[in-house]
């Protein structure tokens, strides 16, 4: 993969622009290669050199990894012709003649523009996958039916709930005791008039203790009488 520019450097700053991007400056290994290269730069600017990624190192021509250049070459006419260390392509215009979208050698101290060359896979060797959904659960997503968790285990139930006013302990039954009825069951008693004084009140009730008295003892001499009378009939007649 190839990346341009139109950013005017030294050959140092192309070459750091391209280690920054994980590729080098680029350089063409065969004839598809140079055509490639060539219609990539001029699309980019057709009227001004593009770095070529080869040094001259102890008279040898090698990339920047120090790979010998190998059998293919592009050099123009005359080229390289003198001592200079690094290269370019020479500008695609027609006023070159010949000389267009060859090679030729330059000092590194010149200003051109620079081609990337960039590996296809990263140097980290990063892939991209696609990742699971955490959200749903193997086989794909379902739909469950959940259970209502205000419903207890094993269905609804009606309960009888305790009375929070009586005291615990003395709730038996979900039916509690009248609590308004004494223990002994219910009991009737004479209750005084409320619209009489207190004195008469008690005499009142003085008064009809006596006479239930007087009741009581009426009825006992009757019964004595009764039992003499039944005696005699029983003596004369029997």
């Amino acid at each position: 993969m190839y990346s341009a520019t139109e950013d005017l450097t030294l050959y140092s700053g192309a070459y750091e622009q391209c280690r920054r991007q994980g590729g080098m400056v680029a350089i063409p290994r065969d004839e598809e290669e140079q055509r490639n290269l060539v219609f990539l730069k001029n699309c980019v600017n057709n009227g001004h050199p593009f770095w070529l990624g080869i040094k001259k190192i102890a008279g040898v021509w090698s990339d920047d990894s120090g790979t010998a250049l190998g059998n293919f070459t592009s050099w123009a006419p005359g080229e390289p012709d003198e001592d200079k260390p690094c290269s370019y392509i020479v500008k695609g215009d027609h006023e070159v003649g010949e000389r267009r979208d060859n090679w030729a050698d330059a000092h590194c101290l010149s200003h051109f523009r620079y081609v990337c060359e960039i590996e296809d896979v990263p140097p980290s060797g990063l892939t991209t996958a696609m990742q699971p959904d955490h959200t749903a659960p193997p086989g794909g997503p379902t739909t469950a039916v959940q259970p209502d968790q205000s419903v207890p285990p094993g269905g609804p139930t009606t309960a009888v709930q305790p009375d929070p006013t009586v005291p615990h302990g003395s709730l038996t039954t979900a039916m509690q005791n009248d609590q308004t009825v004494p223990l002994g069951g219910m009991t009737t008693e004479v209750q005084p008039d409320a619209t009489m004084p207190p004195g008469i009140a008690a005499q009142k009730a003085d008064d009809d203790s006596g006479a239930r008295v007087a009741t009581i003892a009426g009825s006992a001499l009757a019964s004595i009488v009764l039992a003499h009378v039944v005696l005699a009939y029983l003596y004369m007649f029997g």
